[in-house]
C-alpha cells in the first residue's frame, strides 16, 4: 500500500466525519433558534395579555402557531 493511497483514504474518512459533525451542529443550532423564538413569542403574548392588550396577544399566539 502506498503512502498516497493511505493519505487519500484517511483524508476521505476525515472529511466524512467533519461533514457529519457539521450537519449535526447546524441542526442543533437551528432547533435551538426555533425553541428560543417559540419561548419569546409565548412570553410576549403572556405579557401583552397581562397588560390588557388581548388583541395583540392573540396576534402573537397566531404567529406562534404559524411557526409550529
Amino acid at each position: 500500500m502506498s503512502i498516497g493511497l493511505v493519505l487519500r483514504v484517511t483524508y476521505n474518512e476525515t472529511c466524512e466525519l467533519c461533514d457529519k459533525i457539521s450537519h449535526l451542529t447546524k441542526r442543533f443550532f437551528a432547533k435551538l433558534y426555533q425553541i428560543g423564538e417559540t419561548v419569546g413569542y409565548a412570553r410576549a403574548a403572556a405579557e401583552l395579555s397581562r397588560m390588557g392588550y388581548h388583541a395583540e396577544a392573540k396576534v402573537c399566539m397566531m404567529e406562534l402557531k404559524k411557526l409550529k
